[in-house]
């Protein structure tokens, strides 16, 4: 029987050898050792895997005889052994050519091309505009990091390497150039540029001596001047200014220079964390102390070891306004523009003032509170003015002074304070009431039947800027069928209280709340101001009631150009229209009159007139 001699390399020599022969081996022990006795023919190249192509045909052949082992028996010996099949292709992915199956050598090519699915090179415009790291001209190594964007003079982008920050803007097209000792830049749009600032210029034909960086001032909204230029020649056309961020000695920069790009977004933006109990922004000082915070959902907070700090915010009506909280707090307002100096709100401030709460000014109602007082200067003196806007000046020179009458302990008779005592009608009475220390004067069971007290005239008048005040307490039978008036005026208004609307009125001048069923078709509280010609009158939105306390307040202004009027601390009307004359003699009334056959009460606590 024929023998099989094979010659194997040395061990280590050729590891891929020494598979091939043993899977020979394997086939022929498969065939119990038997080959055939035909003459021998080579096998074409075998692929063996871990070579780097496939067995040709080395000085020792591999070779098959005809007969149990074939050429076949032995590829599929070599696959089995880890060899790569000739079937085995390689496929061209996108951009690339060439490829196919293992039986030839094969190359992979790229495609190029301006379309997708090739590969960009060279000028392609998908690479043009691209923003890209850039050096400028005599760059160092004080600036690791400069971007810059086609068209840009200089870096748009740069970190410096002493921490310095710029974020710069685009440039901005000139327009026009003029002068020679002083140039003067003209930009097409808004250049937002400050003095001091670096700009540098570009591009401009006609005129020598501008194209370069500069330090300008500002001089308009779309011009500046180039600081220490000295021009030459005619401007003619072109040119471009981009203002230089970041290490220039520009008074207008910091450590980190931001610049708006456009006018429709905020420059920085700092977004919080859902359930973050952490500031979202925190100033400190050199020690690590906090000065300045944003809460992480909104407020924010001054801190200050320093009690003579002073902090200002600026708002759309005042000047400079301050507001420490919303409850409490403190706020302050200067520039007035009706003409009063500083104002100083203190207190539980719900809101504070929207214009001047000077007595001569038309605001004074708008500074509502719970609580609290406001204070200013006018004419030279400092003015209050409580919660509800109910003015005094404590520290007048010529001082205010206040006479009326109140009730005391269990008498009927009232208390006179700096005042003749007042005429009374009805039956007096002194019940224990929550109110407080009241008398009761109830009226005769009959129609037209008064009760209550009526001052004499000329205890004050409107130019005095009087403030009257009273608590009284309405009838416990019904508010009904009765013309109760409460206020200054300058003669009885018991028959007529005013008409039901503002019209003519000849009964009496003054100023006073009213409710007249004969005309009041509503049951709310009335304002009343009148001329002695005509009166205007307010439907307000304070109910009256059976039964019920009410603190009444008629007030006119230092200038005697307003009247306004409270019910229980809230501001219910101001009257500019149909004032009392400034010289005109008034006095207080608390009244009511009967309109029908039953009796009425009205309880008086106090009536107050605090004036000049």
């Amino acid at each position: 029987m024929p023998s099989l001699q094979i010659v194997l390399p040395e061990p280590g020599e050729d590891p891929w050898y020494e598979k091939l022969v043993k899977a020979i081996l394997d086939v022929v022990a498969a065939h119990n050792g038997v080959l055939s006795t035909a003459t021998p023919r080579p096998l074409g190249p075998v692929g063996v895997a871990g070579t780097t192509a496939g067995l040709g045909a080395p000085a020792d052949h591999v070779h098959s005889y005809d007969g149990l082992a074939t050429a076949a028996d032995l590829q599929n010996a070599v696959i089995g052994a880890g060899g790569t099949p000739p079937t085995r292709t390689i496929t061209a992915g996108t951009g690339l050519t060439g490829g196919g199956d293992l039986t030839a050598n094969r190359t992979l090519g790229v495609v190029f091309g301006t379309t997708a699915g090739t590969v960009a090179e060279g000028d392609d415009d998908r690479i043009n505009g691209a923003v890209q790291a850039d050096t400028i001209a005599g760059a160092d190594s004080a600036w690791p990091l400069l971007v810059k964007v086609t068209g840009d003079l200089v870096s748009r982008l740069g970190f410096r390497a002493d921490g310095t920050i710029a974020i710069g803007d685009a440039p901005l097209t000139i327009s026009g150039v003029t002068g020679t000792s002083t140039v003067t830049v003209t930009t097409s749009v808004d250049h937002s540029y400050g003095d001091g600032d670096r700009v540098t210029i570009d591009g401009v034909s006609g005129i020598t001596g501008v194209n370069g960086t500069w330090t300008i001032t500002r001089t308009s909204d779309t011009a500046f001047t180039l600081n220490g230029a000295t021009g030459s020649g005619t401007y003619t056309t072109g040119g471009q200014a981009q203002r230089v961020l970041g290490g220039t000695g520009s008074s207008q920069e910091g450590v980190a220079n931001f610049l708006a790009p456009d006018t429709t977004r905020d420059v920085v933006v700092i977004r919080g964390r859902d359930g973050s109990t952490k500031q979202l922004l925190s100033v400190r000082d050199y020690q690590g102390a906090i000065i300045f915070s944003v809460g992480p959902t909104g407020g924010a907070g001054v801190y200050s070891s320093d009690p003579h700090d002073l902090l200002f915010t600026t708002n759309t009506t005042f000047g400079r306004t301050f507001a420490a909280n919303s409850h409490g707090g403190v706020r302050i307002a200067s520039g007035d523009p009706a003409g009063g100096v500083d104002i100083l709100a203190i207190g539980n401030a719900i809101t504070p003032p929207t214009a001047s709460p000077d007595g001569s000014h038309l605001g004074e109602g708008a500074f509502t509170t719970t609580e609290g007082v406001a204070v200013w200067a006018a004419g030279g003196r400092p003015v209050l003015r409580t919660s509800s806007g109910h003015e005094d000046d404590p520290i007048y020179h010529r001082r205010r002074i206040t006479y009326g009458i109140h009730a005391h302990g269990n008498s009927t008779a009232m208390l006179t304070v700096a005042t003749p005592a007042p005429t009374t009608a009805g039956t007096l009475t002194s019940p224990s009431d929550a109110t407080g220390t009241i008398i009761q004067y109830e009226t005769a069971a009959s129609t037209d039947a008064d009760a209550g007290l009526i001052s004499v005239m000329g205890l004050s008048q409107a130019r005095h800027a009087p403030h009257l005040y009273a608590k009284v307490r309405t009838s416990s039978a019904a508010v009904t069928s009765t013309r109760l008036a409460v206020g200054l005026i300058s003669a009885e208004i018991a028959t007529s209280a005013g008409p039901a609307t503002t019209g003519s009125y000849t009964t009496a001048q003054g100023a006073w709340l009213r409710y007249d069923t004969a005309v009041d078709s509503t049951a709310f509280w009335r304002a009343v101001t009148s001329s002695g010609t005509n009166a205007t009158v307010t439907t307000t939105t304070a109910a009256i009631a059976t039964d019920t306390a009410y603190e009444l307040r008629v007030e006119v202004n230092a200038a005697g150009t307003a009247v306004r009027f409270w019910v229980n601390e809230a501001l219910v009307a101001t009257h500019t229209t149909d004032l009392p004359g400034a010289s005109t003699q008034l006095g207080y009334t608390a009244r009511i009159r009967t309109l029908t056959a039953a009796s009425r009460q009205l309880k008086v606590s106090r009536v107050l007139v605090n004036q000049t």
